[in-house]
Parts: structure tokens; sequence; C-alpha cells
């Protein structure tokens, strides 16, 4: 038998003995072996419980409650594959209505990308760019097109805030951050008005 160097169990901290392997339809020994972090059951779920409180506190998206750690299990014997936690979304019915409200302002002609700015999902020439709308916004205000080398900020640093005087044209790539004097107490603008849109794409 292959033995391992002597070591202690994490959570009791007492020594970890060879146990026995012993066949579940038979009852006989298939061989021994040592444990390599925990003693017992005991002490391995005690190990989990203290796994799920080390867990940070996320709330949902969706619905704004707490994101509570979950089990996963295997799809072949069912056994259990550890504690895990959502990121997003606390269930699959907030998954599914956060999906649905991305697909609705779509169909709506503009939505919120994953860097945090709205898009407009009419596509302009052959390979289908999708202009975003703070550049659409300051074309209308300057009555021509924005050169590749330009680019718009927003003085309040709020991406979805395309109102026109909250931006600014830049010569060139415009660094993080605003300001000072434009750290003024800004109107948030929620989803819902975000997805009724600023720019009417009928003008």
């Amino acid at each position: 038998m292959r033995r391992l160097p002597p070591h202690d169990c994490l959570i009791c901290g007492k020594e970890i003995l060879p146990r026995s392997i012993k066949s579940r339809k038979t009852g006989l020994s298939q061989g021994w072996f040592t444990p390599k972090k925990y003693c017992s059951s005991e002490c391995q779920i005690e190990a989990n419980r203290k796994g799920v409180a080390a867990f940070p506190v996320i709330f949902c998206l969706e619905c704004g409650e707490q994101i509570q750690p979950r089990k996963q299990f295997r799809k072949d014997n069912g056994l259990s594959r550890g504690w895990f936690q959502p990121k997003k979304y606390c269930s699959l019915q907030c998954t599914g209505m956060a999906a649905h409200k991305r697909q609705r302002d779509k169909a709506r002609g503009r939505f919120i990308d994953k860097a945090g700015y709205v898009i407009l999902t009419a596509r302009k020439g052959d390979d289908g760019y999708q202009q975003p709308e703070h550049r659409a916004v300051m074309e209308k205000m300057i009555g021509r097109k924005l050169l590749d080398h330009e680019t718009v900020h927003h003085k309040n640093g709020i991406r979805t805030d395309n109102r026109p005087e909250n931006l600014e044209l830049w010569q060139g790539r415009h660094g993080r951050g605003q300001r000072v004097e434009d750290l003024q107490p800004a109107i948030y603008l929620s989803t819902s008005n975000v997805s009724l849109g600023i720019l009417s794409l009928s003008t």
C-alpha cells in the first residue's frame, strides 16, 4: 500500500488515518486509501458548510434578491460535484425574464451591450455595422457623419445617458474619468427609459 506522508485534517486538526475501501455489492475490502483533506464525513460536511459561508454576497440583477449558493450533481450517478454560486441571476425564471427584456429592447430598435453603451439595431453598410446611439446623436447635433478618429465623451460618465447636453465631441480617444465641474448630480436613466430611446429613428 502506498502511504501518503502524515498530515492533519483541515477542519478538526486530527491526524488522517488510512481506511479500507469496501465494495458496495459484496461488502469485501478492495484496498486502502488515505484521504487528503478531511478525516471523516462529518468534517467533509463542515467544510462544505464553511465553503457556502465563504461565498460573496451577490444580488440578482432582475429581482434584487440575494443569490444563494447551490449544489451541483453529476448527471450519470447523482453524486455531488460541490457548491457554486450564479453571478447574475438567482433562478432560471429571472434569467428568462432578463433575456426577454433584451429581446424586447432589440425589437424596439436598441439594446445595451456588454460595455454599457446603447446600440441601435438598425444595420448600416455592407458589413452590417450597428451604430452606438451616442455617435448617432452627435452626428445629428453637428449635421454630418463622424470621422473614424472622432469619439464621443459622456460628461457625467453614464454611458446610457445620451442626452445632447451630456455628449461632447473629441478629436481622438479620450481618457477615463470626468472633469470635476461635470461631476454634478446626474439624471440616471432606467432601463425602460433607455429602451424608449433618446434618438428617434424616424427622423
